[in-house]
């Protein structure tokens, strides 16, 4: 028992040593390189998500679909309402039975930024230059799911995001 824990912090250890030896050009690099390369990134059109979120302090199922350039859609549960969140490429709609309709309607100004935001359709990570991000590399970090690189990512908007890349996948986290 106690030779497994040694080669399991052995291995956490050189996790963590190959993550600090990593530039930030190496990690955005290796994470276009997991997501397929440029080529198949740029030949995706469409992509289509689901699995749970929290909220509330709970865990709820959401389902997500993304099309160039700037379409969304997100249906989810918050609380008990079954919601729905849309992007069509210049305005944010909802359907959210708790603010008194089952019917959609426009998201007002401040709030529809963020469904728009969410409407981009690459990760900030990749072509964070062409888009306007500012990225920094903020070191590693042990998440549940071990090693990852912390990057901090200033949208055009001013809005700061924190992202994690795995250290052994190259994929967000």
């Amino acid at each position: 028992m106690k030779q497994l824990y040694i080669i399991y912090l052995l291995i956490i250890t050189t996790c963590f040593l190959q993550a600090g030896d990593m530039s930030l050009d190496q990690i955005i690099a290796k994470n276009i390189e997991a997501r397929g390369g440029e080529k198949n990134i740029e030949a995706l059109k469409a992509v289509e998500m689901e699995g749970d979120y929290n909220a509330f302090s709970l865990t709820k199922p959401f389902k997500m679909w993304k099309q160039r350039p700037a379409h969304y859609r997100c249906e989810a549960k918050m609380l008990e309402d079954d919601v729905t969140f849309a992007f069509d490429g210049s305005r944010a709609w909802q359907i959210y039975p708790a603010y008194g309709s089952t019917d959609p309607m426009r998201i007002p100004n401040a709030d529809s930024l963020i469904v728009a935001r969410d409407a981009v359709f690459d990760s900030p990570v990749y072509e964070a230059q062409k888009n306007g991000y500012v990225i920094s590399l903020e070191g590693t970090e042990d998440l549940d799911n071990g090693p990852a690189y912390h990057l901090k990512i200033m949208r055009p908007d001013s809005v700061v995001e924190n992202w994690y890349v795995d250290a052994e996948s190259f994929l967000e986290v």
